[in-house]
């Protein structure tokens, strides 16, 4: 199917983590793929796809560009960058038919361009995309009918790294804010690094004016890739009175060498007012008061051939 069909229809992606699986019983190992490149030389691999369900299973598979969002969510690329990994990434076969109970091995070689790219870490997927597509019914704006054709595809992250390696963080933007009705704690990760960060744990805890722990928790796992941002969020177990809060925030990546981002600002919680308030009044929002953060660790990158993990 001609990509550019997929304005009318959907699009579905499965991100697929170490030991994942469909619903349908098909698998993809390694989880992610991590290699440095050499210049000089070929770098290659494989990944092995399973079928462990009971119907035969058809895909094809393509390198393809994607991002993460400061949200967490995963945004697919489509337009061609011949400066990106997926422009050098050859796979073999590029369809495979898997019957059940089987495996079949992918194998791919990454061939960089004659001008070596700068020294950095990039980013591909390799997607196993179904071809036995599905069609669903839907109404359009205008009350006509519409078919939708829905793509299902698995994708698994290739990062690769040229020469040497930086990683960087930095911890931005504490504050108290409403999510889904639920008063939450979040925090903004950035990478100034030229290499991933995986965030492997988020630590907060929230302290009142008299220096009591008031809330603590987890704001969850996640990648935040080179020159981008992350928010972590995590809703608070109870209601809090309006005032001031301290906040201490702790952020582990193995990538920091297990030098943890630390962050220690004072937040303030006004509740907003209800929408029937008079009318002329001004709804108030959460405010944040800065305070200096501790500096950024950094830590080289260590090169290791393709291996699967995180």
């Amino acid at each position: 199917m001609n990509r550019s069909t997929l304005a009318v229809g959907s699009l579905l992606f499965l991100f697929l983590l170490a030991g994942g699986r469909t619903a349908l019983g098909l698998g993809i190992t390694p989880a992610y793929v991590d290699i440095a490149l050499d210049p000089k030389i070929r770098s290659s691999g494989e990944f092995v796809v399973s079928n462990t369900g009971d119907t035969v299973e058809r895909y094809r598979i393509n390198a393809i560009n994607f991002v993460f969002t400061k949200e967490g969510s995963m945004k697919r690329l489509d337009a061609a960058d011949p400066a990106a990994l997926s422009s050098w990434i050859v796979f073999n076969p590029k369809e495979v038919t898997v019957d059940p109970q089987t495996k079949k091995t992918i194998r791919f070689s990454i061939v960089l361009p004659k001008v070596t790219p700068a020294n950095g870490e990039y980013m591909a997927g390799m997607e196993a995309e179904n071809l036995d597509t599905t069609t669903a019914s839907s109404k359009g704006p205008d009350g006509r009918d519409m078919k939708i054709k829905m793509v299902s595809t698995i994708l698994v992250p290739i990062f690769a790294q040229v020469g040497t390696v930086t990683h960087k963080g930095e911890l931005k933007e504490p504050g108290l804010d409403m999510f889904n009705n639920q008063l939450g704690f979040h925090m903004v990760v950035g990478n100034l690094g030229t290499g991933r960060l995986w965030v492997e744990a988020s630590e907060f805890e929230l302290f009142d004016t008299a220096g009591q722990s008031v809330e603590k928790g987890q704001m969850g796992k996640g990648y935040v890739l080179k020159d981008a941002k992350r928010i972590f969020n995590a809703p608070l177990k109870a209601n809090i009175p309006d005032g001031k809060y301290t906040v201490k925030v702790k952020i582990s990546s193995p990538q920091l060498d297990n030098k943890p981002l630390l962050q220690e600002a004072v937040v303030e919680w006004k509740r907003p007012v209800p929408a029937t308030a008079a009318a002329g009044t001004a709804t108030t929002r959460p405010s944040v008061i800065p305070a200096p953060a501790i500096a950024p660790t950094t830590s080289p990158a260590a090169s290791s051939p393709a291996s699967g993990g995180e």
